[in-house]
């Protein structure tokens, strides 16, 4: 019996001694490559009533202009409404092409074809860099320069998903401006240099707020952006689609839908005795195809018979002003 005891305990000791270990793991240097395959980062737009991303994604190795050449596919995601689950629309807006030469980043301009510096991302304090982007135009100043002289400012470490990234900051009093730019990976808020908008009134539709997430096949995924929506990252709600939206109690417990697929009557059950408020259904292009409100009371009866056959989304709202949302499929 002692024998017994002892192997016991020794065999939690064991376990707690791992997952300390596990627990207080140091960061590690990131020393993967720059963009290996799989590089995919996603730029949040400027947007005033929708939410609106681009998508830069390595397709492959290629030449241009005897350099050697990484092709980046760029897509464009724009959502119907602020929510990530109301639809959106993908359309494909062309390539970019980026070359590396000791551990400078160059961007291919495509007015002028040729090459321009982007990033360094070992840079000192005091380093000048000149960018410049010639798609950019200024409304309100005909005489607005192409290119201009940033200034690192700054330098710092930074940790991302257990990896030790160095970063640094660049001028902002200057007429184009391009954000803190982390090492291996890029600009943390421009993927290009951008109009600085107080030397400048004009906006460009294409303006970048902030990198959302990047991921490799060497790194995994990133994400920078702290916003979620029911338990799902802004990341992961971005690279996936409608069709990740639970039919219920994978993400939410709260209700059952019956019968899911649903072909005349959709039973909602509120499983934790919730007051609803509200129920809203949407198609996958976003429209709102049906809303009922002050409800008031906790197991509803939907009828969908005059739905067309397809997929569609049901928002939740409860007297609390709490929304889960799921998907039905009407037959």
């Amino acid at each position: 019996m002692e024998n017994i005891t002892k192997h016991i305990l020794l065999t939690l000791l064991l376990g707690f001694s791992l997952l300390c270990k596990e627990t207080n793991a140091q960061p590690v240097i990131d020393n993967a490559p720059w963009c290996p395959p799989g590089a995919t980062w996603i730029y949040e737009q400027f947007a005033q009533t929708t939410r609106s991303y681009t998508k830069f994604t390595y397709e492959k190795d290629t030449v241009l202009n005897n350099i050697n050449a990484k092709k980046l596919r760029v897509t464009g995601i724009q959502y119907v409404g602020i929510a990530l689950w109301e639809g959106r629309t993908i359309s494909n807006m062309g390539y970019e092409f980026l070359a590396e030469s000791n551990d400078s980043i160059f961007w291919y301009d495509k007015i002028t074809e040729k090459f321009n510096f982007l990033y360094f991302f070992n840079p000192q304090v005091g380093d000048t860099f000149i960018v410049g982007n010639s798609r950019i135009r200024c409304l309100t100043d005909s005489t607005f320069p192409a290119f201009d002289t940033l200034y690192v400012t700054s330098t710092e470490t930074r940790v991302y998903e257990n990896r030790l990234y160095n970063s640094y900051n660049t001028s902002s009093d200057r007429n184009l401006f391009l954000g803190p730019v982390l090492s291996k990976i890029g600009g943390l808020v421009k993927p290009f240099p951008d109009v600085h908008y107080p030397q400048c009134s004009y906006i460009s539709s294409l303006s970048y707020v902030q990198l959302i997430c990047y991921s490799d096949s060497i790194r995994g995924s990133i994400s920078f952006s702290t916003q979620s929506f029911l338990g799902l990252t802004q990341c992961h709600m971005i690279a996936t689609s409608i069709s990740d939206i639970p039919l219920q109690g994978k993400q939410d417990n709260a209700y059952l839908l019956y019968p899911n697929p649903a072909n005349s009557m959709l039973n909602i059950v509120s499983i934790g005795n919730r007051q609803i408020q509200q129920i809203s259904i949407y198609n996958t292009s976003g429209s709102l195809v049906f809303e009922r409100n002050d409800i008031d009371i906790q197991n509803p009866n939907i009828d969908v018979a005059h739905l067309s056959k397809g997929l569609y989304v049901v928002k939740i709202e409860d007297s609390e002003s709490k929304n889960s949302v799921f998907k039905f499929l009407k037959q």
